[in-house]
């Protein structure tokens, strides 16, 4: 429908199969020895407070960030 012949190399749609965010939580609940806020804790710091990147993905990100901010510019706005 959305008339996509296959999953794109990037962006939202190749990120992740729609119910598997649920199903993770799901697996944490039933089977798992932490909490949701403790499972996620890392993950979340890293999207606040930022992450070292090697120089080879630095590089990369700046090669194409053109491209990103064009066709994401409300995602752009938050760095």
């Amino acid at each position: 429908s959305l008339g996509v012949a296959s999953i794109p190399g990037d962006g939202l749609l190749p990120a992740c199969v729609p119910a598997v965010v649920s199903t993770y939580i799901t697996a944490l609940a039933e089977f798992g020895t932490r909490t949701l806020a403790e499972v996620t804790a890392p993950a979340l710091r890293f999207a606040r407070e930022g992450f070292a990147v090697s120089v080879g993905l630095a590089e990369a990100l700046d090669a194409i960030s053109g491209r990103f901010l064009r066709e994401w510019p409300v995602s752009a706005g938050t760095s």
